[in-house]
């Protein structure tokens, strides 16, 4: 039986320097999970986890991306809103 669950992160207008503190610490967050998880195989095994690698350098980007958007949106005074959903579930 499948079970899920919907959890509404974030959701609204913000000021746009508020918006990109929270979309910039989230990403934060989500790197220094990989980055400890990183450090603890080759800690452990004696290597990298590749996993964690590879999702580190797409939130390395993903940073970048977002670090953008919010300049191009701050130096054109716009403003933003945000919709970030928590979808959990189980098989």
């Amino acid at each position: 039986m499948n079970n899920s669950k919907t959890i509404d992160l974030v959701n609204g207008s913000f000021a746009m320097a508020d918006a990109r503190e929270i979309v910039l610490t989230l990403l934060s967050n989500k790197m220094k999970f990989y980055s400890l998880r990183n450090v603890s195989s080759k800690e452990r095994f004696g290597e990298s986890d590749l996993i964690a690698v590879q999702k580190l350098e797409h939130l390395r980007q993903a940073r970048g991306e977002a670090e953008l958007f919010f300049s191009e949106a701050i130096a054109k005074g716009k403003t933003i809103t945000l919709d970030l959903t928590l979808t959990m579930a189980t098989d």
